[in-house]
């Protein structure tokens, strides 16, 4: 939300890609921010917390991150979070490409993650433990001033 007016901005977190069966049972990172408001790191802050959350509250070995093709900012937020690219697919009901990538907790590949540096906000922690829990899409509200 944005600071003071608390208008919403956007959501990080994390969820099960239920849309995507071929990804079960591997947890998904994700992030909507208004386009006003992109290249402010506020979903790669939003982002980290959530592979915070995934790795070292929920104890899961790896996590992934699905893109469109197209959006190129998508893919370097996960890059600069250390993710991999694991490969591209067609989205299983439209068919426009998807670009996947992924994160190990085995192999500490996300930079933040595992560090007593990162400080991610108790309600943030409260959001994707309820999102996760409750199966639902990711809820993480973002911040800005």
């Amino acid at each position: 939300e944005r600071k003071p007016s608390g208008a919403f901005i956007g959501w990080t977190g994390v969820t099960k890609p239920y849309w995507f069966p071929d990804m079960m049972p591997t947890p998904e990172i994700g992030w909507f921010i208004d386009r006003e408001l992109w290249s402010q790191g506020l979903a790669t802050e939003g982002a980290r917390a959530a592979l915070h959350f995934v790795f070292e509250e929920r104890g899961e070995g790896r996590v992934i991150g699905i893109y469109n093709a197209e959006n190129i900012a998508s893919g370097r937020v996960m890059e600069k979070l250390g993710m991999t690219f694991w490969k591209e697919v067609p989205h299983p009901r439209f068919g426009f490409p998807l670009r996947i990538y992924e994160a190990s907790a085995v192999t500490g590949n996300v930079p933040g993650v595992a560090s007593t540096t990162l400080r991610a906000r108790s309600r943030s922690m409260e959001a994707c433990q309820n999102v996760y829990e409750s199966e639902t899409s990711p809820t993480r509200r973002a911040t800005a001033s």
